[in-house]
């Protein structure tokens, strides 16, 4: 009896131990602001369900960037086209600002997103 308590907790704690590891490069669907912006929604990345995004660069820009993105090696690249991309670290569930494809960035480098809604929060 006390041989199959001990199976049994201990398959009980594998279980708990592994499901509270989440992978280092996944992150949670929905808006991820810019951080200690003067205005919420100045610019805004939406990560979307199948890898799709939507990115909001400024408030004062009419063209916002879509299509799919990546997540590889804590690293986030938002890809429009094949010479349109843009690239954040993934650093403890934020997005931080490294750099963009051909197009010119109205991002600073280092500027840190944070998620504001998830995906179940926006209805």
């Amino acid at each position: 009896m006390k041989f199959h308590s001990f199976i049994l907790m201990s398959l009980f704690f594998s279980v708990l131990l592994l499901s509270g590891c989440a992978r280092s490069d996944e992150l949670a669907l929905g808006r991820y602001v810019m951080k200690d912006a003067d205005i919420e929604d100045f610019a805004w990345v939406d990560l979307q369900a199948n890898n799709r995004f939507t990115f909001n660069r400024h408030i004062a820009t009419s063209y916002r960037p879509t299509g799919t993105y990546t997540i590889e090696d804590n690293q986030l690249t938002l890809r429009v086209n094949s010479e349109e991309f843009y690239v954040f670290k993934i650093v403890n569930k934020t997005l931080v600002f490294e750099s963009e494809g051909s197009v010119p960035s109205l991002i600073e480098v280092g500027t840190v997103f944070e998620l504001k809604k998830s995906n179940n929060q926006y209805n």
